[in-house]
């Protein structure tokens, strides 16, 4: 069960709403799974990624929020974001199970036009991008500095 402030910063039912609003389909998923989801998006990712303005109200608080200047609820549409990145594997990926570089079948690069084409094997990539441009942006006014990560390779 989600308890706010301890191992997540949304429910169940605030994620559901969202996935709604925006006709994301959720029902293959369990309630457990979504609570699972919530926990690593929360605290795995929402609370080890950023930094986040004023001081803890409680000092001994197990996660970042709140703060005397940024409340739960200002960051709940990020982390239904990340639940739903979560959802579908694309919040964190395994480097040690996808492949970090493909077989290169053809490269071509054109300078007057800057281009560049490159076609790997099949069943292979270049790399893996994971965008956390949107939920950056969504956090970026109650973060310290308004510093985020954007996109990262693994």
């Amino acid at each position: 069960m989600i308890d706010i402030g301890v191992n997540g910063y949304i429910d169940v039912a605030e994620f559901k709403l969202w996935a709604d609003a925006r006709g994301y389909d959720y029902s293959a998923k369990t309630d457990q799974q979504i609570e699972q989801a919530i926990t690593i998006a929360s605290v795995d990712y929402i609370d080890t990624r950023y930094v986040f303005n004023g001081v803890k109200l409680d000092h001994a608080q197990p996660m970042g929020l709140p703060t005397d200047v940024v409340a739960v609820t200002d960051i709940s549409k990020a982390v239904c974001q990340a639940v739903w990145q979560q959802l579908n594997g694309a919040l964190f990926v395994d480097p040690v199970t996808s492949t970090a570089s493909g077989e290169v079948l053809m490269e071509r690069k054109k300078l007057d036009v800057l281009e560049t084409e490159v076609q790997y094997a099949e069943g292979t990539s270049s790399r893996l991008a994971i965008n956390g441009a949107l939920i950056d942006s969504m956090v970026r006014p109650y973060v310290v500095g308004g510093a985020v990560m954007g996109i990262y390779r693994v």
